[in-house]
């Protein structure tokens, strides 16, 4: 009995403990209920290495062999050919769900950083790493009218219909569970973007001086747009007969470039505000102890009386404080950003807008 109980105090001095296990990546998302099918899926994949491989290896390796298969079958394609559109379109959704389990985990960090800003910022982790219920619903029956959109704009499916119908119910189902994806993807974002307002609409107090909390949801907005970017021009290199469409051109250069940018700064401009607004007051702290230095400065009865202050050396110091202070960035976001993400979004663009111009030329 006695040495069992010198073991157990022995084991409990602080000097004697473990070291504590390393943080799970769990630790980002939200374990509180309630959560979807899909949430209990991500933190399954986030507690096993193999199963993150299985899933986003193994799986569309099956889905591509089994599309081709169905191809190869119905005689769509010669045997043994490999095809970019249906490679693509076996993949889209697989693509779609790991962009949304990173974006989960970019949203918990990006929280975690902008903690010195928001002492309560553990009530929004539920709300940025948690997918609703409702949301799912809405992706499955968007999904189906995008679907339905696709087929009445393009009946060959992009051309993987045009040879006949036999493998129509394998494509057409491939095509749903990637346009509910897709949807699923967009409602994700939209969802992003309010809470990043209304969590910078939230904090208490914005202290320029301490900014680099401020800027921490900037890499979750820049993100969504780097995402939304890399899978639409995705989408142009896996279907470059889409570019053949009208409406799908009027789409990408009057709606999604635009968008593209709106997906960046929209969730961003109210802690633009925000910090524009201290910065002014700041600002106008300083004139006021400046026309206070100038005043002294003209004063000369009361300088002699306070020989021990150098009213001129006061008064340097504070013009330099209010240079320093006109300098301050309002923009929360870390310097290089905003050009990484013009690049993303302006590079492959232009890259596309030439391939066009000079394939026109060529068959002129």
């Amino acid at each position: 009995m006695t040495a069992t109980r010198s073991r157990s105090s022995r084991s409990s001095k602080p000097g004697t403990r473990r070291p504590a296990a390393p943080p799970s990546p769990t630790l980002l998302l939200s374990e509180d209920p309630p959560l979807s099918l899909l949430d209990r899926w991500i933190r399954l994949l986030d507690r096993s290495p193999s199963r993150r491989w299985l899933f986003y290896l193994a799986l569309p390796a099956v889905l591509i062999a089994g599309l081709h298969a169905s191809s190869w079958t119905c005689g769509a394609l010669p045997l043994a050919s490999i095809s970019l559109q249906l490679t693509t379109t076996a993949v889209i959704s697989i693509l779609a769900l790991g962009g949304i389990h990173h974006i989960d985990h970019v949203a918990g960090r990006a929280l975690l950083r902008f903690r010195p800003a928001m002492p309560s910022h553990g009530l929004y982790l539920h709300a940025l790493t948690t997918i609703p219920s409702a949301a799912l619903i809405g992706a499955a029956l968007g999904g189906t009218a995008l679907l339905v959109l696709v087929n009445l704009s393009d009946p060959t499916f992009y051309g993987m219909l045009a040879t006949g119908l036999c493998q129509r119910p394998f494509v057409i189902l491939v095509g749903w569970v990637n346009s509910a994806a897709i949807v699923l993807t967009a409602i994700i974002s939209l969802r992003h973007l309010v809470w990043i307002r209304r969590i910078h609409a939230a904090t208490p107090t914005i202290n320029l001086f301490e900014r680099f909390p401020l800027f921490a949801f900037s890499s979750l907005s820049s993100r969504l747009a780097l995402l939304f970017a890399a899978g639409t021009y995705g989408f142009i290199l896996a279907y470059p007969t889409s570019l053949d469409d009208p409406a799908t051109l009027a789409y990408l250069f009057g709606v999604n470039l635009p968008l593209m940018l709106v997906i960046f700064i929209y969730p961003l401009y109210g802690m633009h505000l925000r910090m524009a607004e201290e910065k002014q007051r700041l600002l106008a702290e300083s004139a006021r102890r400046i026309e206070r230095a100038l005043a002294t400065l003209h004063e000369g009865g009361e300088g002699k009386a306070r020989s021990d202050l150098d009213p001129h050396r006061g008064l340097t110091s504070l013009i330099e404080e209010e240079s320093y202070l006109r300098k301050i960035p309002t923009w929360p976001w870390e310097p290089g950003t905003l050009t990484a993400v013009l690049t993303a979004v302006f590079l492959p663009l232009m890259l596309v807008v030439a391939q066009q111009v000079v394939g026109r030329l060529l068959a002129g």
